[in-house]
């Protein structure tokens, strides 16, 4: 942190604070200025798994997820995920659903920047979990790139269910090097999660005849007030037409 004045000459405010390492925006905060990026370094620096954390551009646009299989270096993305969160500062995801109400031209731009990240990287086999923003302007924007199934049930949960590509299987295939057809067709089923606190809330969601309840779990936590993903405690996930 000593050093931190001297890297920061000319940053542009606002600004993402977060560790370079950790998972369900634990660290991450949205900063005005030196005084807060210096608190919110801390912080990041402190839940960091090795100590470190990434000052980043903040962007403005809308937040999506592309969920993809690659097996010798070939790239098959199954989804794009349109992701709602709490805002600043924390930015908490509360929403999740997929497909993501994009129009063809956008959806195949966001494919094929996704696939020039993961050959950019080296991710040839398995998973992977690409966050991006999209400006108002159409430009994209990644996040970061994980070599792993989306977390949030988009991988376990909500691909499978509006594609009905089998997303574990072919992650197991992908680790015990089994032969993969990434030719497979995509369903198009609607999918998504709601992280809730109210019962009100949920019977809200569930009026929507179109939808079906797949799997349901009360919570009792504010979503105003949680800082990080682990922190929620209730959600709906529901597919349709």
């Amino acid at each position: 942190l000593n050093l931190l004045e001297n890297k920061i000459n000319g940053l542009n405010f606002p600004a993402i604070v977060k560790p370079v390492d950790r998972s369900g925006s634990r660290g991450v905060t949205k900063v005005f200025d030196e005084k807060e990026l210096v608190v919110a370094a801390k912080t990041a620096i402190e839940v960091s798994l090795i100590g470190e954390a990434i000052i980043e551009e903040f962007i403005v646009g809308k937040e999506f997820s592309v969920e993809s299989i690659s097996y010798n270096g070939t790239h098959k993305v199954l989804a794009i995920t349109e992701k709602v969160t709490s805002g600043a500062p924390y930015f908490v995801e509360t929403e999740h659903h997929q497909p993501a109400s994009i129009n063809p031209d956008l959806k195949e731009a966001i494919i094929n920047f996704t696939q020039k990240a993961l050959k950019a990287l080296g991710i040839e086999h398995g998973a992977s979990h690409t966050e991006v923003i999209i400006t108002k302007d159409n430009q994209i924007y990644i996040v970061e790139v994980g070599a792993r199934m989306g977390g949030d049930f988009i991988g376990s949960h909500l691909v499978e269910l509006s594609t009905g590509v089998d997303y574990l299987k072919q992650v197991l295939s992908c680790a015990l090097n089994r032969p993969l057809d990434l030719s497979v067709n995509l369903q198009d089923n609607k999918a998504g999660i709601y992280f809730f606190t109210k019962e009100n809330e949920v019977q809200e969601i569930l009026k929507n005849k179109d939808l079906t309840c797949v799997e349901i779990k009360e919570g009792t936590v504010d979503l105003k007030t949680i800082k990080n993903s682990s922190e929620r405690d209730g959600y709906l996930i529901y597919q349709g037409k």
